[in-house]
């Protein structure tokens, strides 16, 4: 009989080290995509004894399929679209008696909601893959239960998540994938720790994040879920909006460290710490999951496309909530029938625009290994990187931020980490599909916000953080 695994909260303090340091091998462990990255690679490139192991503690992984309501169980086969939950929760079951210390007990915070809710849509025929965020406070209908917040709704069980997704987008659902986040700190630091580039202080108590400057930090398993799930991070102008642009972030940054080639001798030992550890849909094998992370391959490329669900944020009664907007069903419509989604999703209100949906170029004009910084420091910053450019802009002379009509608002952001270099709108054609060409020349020093204080983790340091507003 399938087993139901329990999930922890993906919190955790501090223990950054901000500054330049050695390139480390990066993960993401962003709700499910973390076990989709590690076990499908490892099925691939580690060995068929391995695979098999993994396989068989997948399957004792999996969940009950049945649903309340008289629903029908997920056993629609992909095809050849596929769309898959990805689901984190907050648990607090397993956390260890520090961390209950710090973010309260199965008493204290009773029962389980959904921390991070993701859906990924496949489609052949768009040649990439499509990653939905939903706010966590989207006021929705829970089939059977009413109106209510839409993570709300795992406290009766991810089937019932499941139920209040179709309902809201229309979208058959194929595959549900959870993430149990008892797991998430130990494979973090197995990974070596992650790092992630900053463009400001964020500092939010209650997450225990401290990162008192602008900087690079290669953050521990605490940080790193410190970093993913914060929500009071002071200059957010709408927490949950704010959160959502972090996370797609923090996935473009590190899930194409994940699938490089870099990654294969430590994917033994990784797989051993997570497969064990997943629910999903008993309909679900190991190797389904290759697809699905063949299509997430292009997440550094720029063929991962993130949007979010259009919403306003409001009240109901007590509870702050986010409305869904009336655009969200015309997202949800194209996604349906495999029309372009436009603009819709790619920025939510009264929020930056995440780095993680603005696409670039670095070009070495003569700059060596300043240029490779600048590449790196993007990268870990979370922007789609779609390469080393080989052609300075026509007209452009020196280093400089060139961006195509209509995108200076991407140009802004990549400028909040290459602060020194000027903007400049392209005089003429930019590559297709790129919003900014980064030119590098010998002009450039360099990236300042590499080098961070040494206390840009700790408790002093740093300054109020500029607002993240728009």
């Amino acid at each position: 009989m399938a087993k139901t695994i329990e999930q922890r909260p993906a919190v955790g303090p501090g223990g950054a080290v901000p500054g330049r340091r050695p390139r480390r091998l990066r993960l993401v462990l962003l709700a499910a995509s973390s076990f989709l990255a590690l076990s499908v690679s490892a099925a691939a490139v580690t060995g068929f004894g391995l695979y098999v192991w993994a396989e068989n503690e997948f399957q004792e992984s999996e969940i009950p399929v049945d649903r309340p309501g008289g629903l029908t169980e997920i056993d629609t086969p992909c095809d050849p679209v596929c769309n898959y939950l990805l689901l984190g929760s907050d648990s607090r079951a397993g956390l260890s008696e520090e961390e209950q210390e710090l973010h309260g007990n199965e008493e204290t915070v009773a029962g389980q909601r959904a921390d991070t809710i993701i859906l990924v849509h496949v489609d052949p025929d768009r040649e990439k893959a499509i990653v939905v965020h939903f706010p966590r406070d989207l006021w929705v209908e829970i089939p059977g239960r009413g109106m209510d917040r839409i993570n709300a709704a795992f406290e009766g069980g991810p089937n019932l998540m499941v139920a209040t997704i179709e309902r809201l987008t229309g979208i058959d659902l194929n595959h549900y994938v959870g993430i149990n986040l008892a797991g998430f700190e130990s494979t973090v630091d197995a990974m070596g720790g992650v790092r992630i580039c900053v463009d400001r202080p964020m500092i939010d108590p209650l997450a225990n994040l401290k990162l008192r400057s602008a900087g690079c930090y290669d953050m521990d398993g605490r940080t790193a879920l410190a970093f993913v799930r914060a929500r009071h991070v002071e200059g957010d102008c709408i927490p949950d909006f704010s959160r959502i642009g972090r996370q797609q972030q923090f996935l473009r940054a590190v899930m194409g460290r994940l699938l490089s080639p870099t990654m294969l001798p430590r994917l033994p030992s990784l797989i051993r710490e997570t497969v064990p550890n997943l629910p999903h849909d008993s309909e679900l094998q190991l190797a389904d999951l290759v697809a699905l992370t063949n299509s997430l391959k292009g997440i550094g490329t720029g063929a991962v496309d993130f949007r979010a669900v259009p919403g306003t944020v409001g009240w109901e009664g007590e509870k702050s909530v986010v409305h869904v907007d009336p655009e969200a069903e015309t997202l949800f419509r194209r996604l349906r029938q495999g029309k372009p989604l436009g603009p819709i999703g790619v920025q939510l209100e009264s929020t930056r625009l995440s780095p993680a949906n603005v696409r670039l170029e670095v070009v070495d004009d003569g700059a060596g290994g300043t240029a490779a910084e600048v590449h790196s420091l993007l990268t870990d910053a979370g922007f789609a990187v779609l390469g080393a450019g080989s052609d300075v802009p026509a007209g452009v002379e020196g280093s400089a931020i060139v961006f195509r009509g209509g995108r200076r608002v991407a140009a802004d952001v990549v400028a909040r980490f290459l602060p020194e270099l000027p903007l400049l709108r392209a005089p003429g054609a930019l590559p297709e599909g790129v919003d900014v060409v980064v030119v590098i020349g010998p002009d450039y020093a360099g990236p300042s916000i590499v080098a961070s204080p040494s206390g840009g983790a700790g408790e002093g340091g740093g300054g109020a953080p500029p607002p993240e507003c728009p």
